[in-house]
């Protein structure tokens, strides 16, 4: 009987660091327990365990007498008594919804949950908000906006006390797209005889659905130095608060009847403007004009601007779209939205081209009407393609003459045979010489209109287009390399730059998920390289290379005369 009551000590000693160790490990507290309304009370759950396992906590009945405002989890490595452990901990910044004697509900993790806590909410103060240390105020205009129509919205925060970890919750809605200033201004005030810093953030709402919108208040969370109070007088130096703004209610009007734009555009100004890369001289089919629209237009993100409004085709030409740059701005509270989208305009007939005038209808909100903005048409005169001199047949009057001369009897045989090796003589280099330069200029015509397709690939951005027609130029330029691909062309350049643009094209084309491609970069270095070539000079071998290079190395080294060697000069797309 000793023998086990002995045992049985032994087995409680050894047990009694382990117990003690999970008594510890599984805990749940809320700091401070005694709260005024208006205050964040912090919530931990922790646990220790040799294998991390967070899991998802259910806190729809912790919501129903608090606000969650904060969530985190995180897992901590510890070793305690020689053995490796985590313990895994959640923090929650809650603030009560009314005051009273509030009751945190058990809350579940694994198969384990937390025992219940009270929490005593003590009521705030009736005071006017510019009495308080922090409030926060909400100004907006207009109340009644229309449907994608800006509504400016500012949140002010007023303190006179030191804050730290501050946190803005902005109004929120479904249905509603916010745009939020990067920049914030301070300034100080005064109130009931009392000064305050203003922190200003400048919103912009847009709403996209008529009827009444509610948003929720907007919401500040910070700590601040404070001396204890009568709530809860062991709160003294800092102390989380929680503050809201009055509810916001808008009443949004749907797009009026007498409106007749294509897109619903409410603005307070809208402008267009274009911009032609090339003079109308000198055109010829197929060349391409750079056309760049520009739409500016204040109370609406470039976002909601319309696109590709010239991408039309005609008769006398066609149009291809680039891909639009946007950009937002804030000017006094307003956002200022841009687009600017440019377009390849290609010549497919000669004669008279005529761009027809655009307009975009949207609608004045300080007006209330309709309005037109519009850009000018412009006319072009193109020429046709140059329709070189083909060789045609020799005249039939020297043939005549022949005949006659046959026809006067055998005397004249001389003379035809003088004749005819006279035609012969004068014809001979003359024929030559015109299907030499027939042959020079229809290799120039075939050139020029693959570097038009090229380019036409480039700038409508269409990647396999641009393949096909690099693969299509670089054979013609080097007929003799074996170019099956764009890797070939980018080994036979000496252009880094065109290197680079190609590697990008293969990517665009044959990367396992799809890629926006950009041909106008292709397009420049293709360019420059064709002008580096024009300005590199020929050089031309003065001698046969040596024929021992390190002696003849050696020899030149202790000349005072330079080395005449020259280098092959690499190769450049023409």
């Amino acid at each position: 009987m000793k023998a086990a009551i002995h045992i049985l000590s032994i087995w409680l000693l050894c047990l009694l660091p382990l117990v003690t160790v999970m008594a510890r490990a599984d805990r749940a507290t809320v700091q401070p327990r005694s709260i005024v309304f208006g205050e964040i009370a912090e919530f931990v759950i922790e646990y220790d365990s040799s294998i991390p396992s967070l899991y998802a906590l259910d806190t729809s009945e912790l919501e129903k007498e608090f606000e969650l405002l904060q969530k985190d989890s995180r897992v901590i490595r510890l070793k305690e008594t020689g053995k490796m452990m985590h313990r895994m901990q959640w923090r929650m910044q809650i603030t009560p919804r009314r005051s009273g004697r509030l009751q945190i509900p058990p809350i579940r993790y694994g198969a384990k949950a937390t025992p219940p806590i009270i929490v005593e909410v003590a009521p705030a103060a009736p005071v006017e908000p510019s009495a308080q240390q922090v409030y926060l105020e909400l100004h907006s205009a207009p109340r009644n906006p229309y449907v994608g129509q800006q509504t400016q919205l500012q949140t002010r925060l007023y303190h006179n006390t030191r804050i730290a970890d501050a946190r803005l919750i902005e109004p929120r809605a479904d249905k509603l797209l916010i745009r939020r200033s990067a920049a914030e201004r301070t300034y100080r005030v005064e109130r009931n005889g009392e000064e305050f810093q203003v922190l200003q953030q400048d919103l912009v709402l847009f709403p996209q659905s008529s009827g009444l919108l509610e948003l929720s208040p907007a919401a500040y969370s910070a700590t601040v130095d404070d001396a204890p109070h009568a709530a809860a007088p062991a709160a003294g130096g800092k102390r989380r608060i929680f503050r809201r703004s009055a509810p916001l209610r808008l009443q949004v009007r749907p797009p009026p009847e007498a409106f007749s734009g294509r897109f619903w555009l409410p603005a307070t100004e809208l402008q267009l403007s274009q911009h032609w890369s090339r003079a109308g001289n000198n055109l010829r089919t197929g060349d391409s004009l750079d056309w760049t629209l520009t739409i500016i237009a204040d109370g609406l993100p470039a976002e909601s601007l319309p696109r590709d409004l010239l991408a039309r085709n005609h008769g006398d030409f066609r149009i291809y779209a680039d891909q639009a740059a946007l950009s937002n701005h804030f000017e006094d509270g307003r956002i200022v939205g841009r687009l600017e989208q440019r377009f390849a305009v290609v010549l497919t007939a000669p004669g008279r081209m005529v761009l027809p005038p655009l307009s975009l209808k949207w609608w004045n909100v300080n007006k209330d009407l309709e309005v037109e903005s519009r850009l000018e048409g412009r006319s072009f005169k193109v020429e046709g393609e140059n329709v070189y001199a083909q060789p045609g047949p020799i005249s039939a009057t020297p043939f005549a003459s022949i005949s006659k001369a046959f026809a006067a009897g055998p005397k004249s045989w001389l003379n035809l045979f003088l004749a005819l090796a006279g035609l012969l003589i004068v014809f001979s280099p003359c024929y030559a010489l015109r299907r030499r330069i027939a042959c020079y200029l229809d290799s120039t015509r075939r050139r020029r209109r693959r570097r038009q397709k090229l380019k036409q690939a480039c700038m409508s951005n269409d990647a396999a287009a641009a393949r096909a027609a690099i693969l299509e130029w670089a054979r013609a330029e080097w007929p003799r390399a074996k170019i099956f691909g764009l890797s070939q062309v980018a080994d036979i350049s000496a252009c880094t730059d065109l290197r680079q643009r190609l590697a990008e094209l293969d990517v665009a084309l044959f990367a396992a998920a799809p890629r926006a491609w950009q041909g106008q970069p292709l397009w420049r270095a293709i360019t420059a390289c064709r002008r580096l070539r024009r300005r590199q000079p020929e050089i031309v071998r003065t001698r046969l290379p040596a024929l021992y290079p390190d002696q003849d190395s050696a020899l030149s080294s202790k000349s005072d005369q330079p080395s005449t060697g020259s280098k092959r000069a690499p190769y450049l797309p023409a």
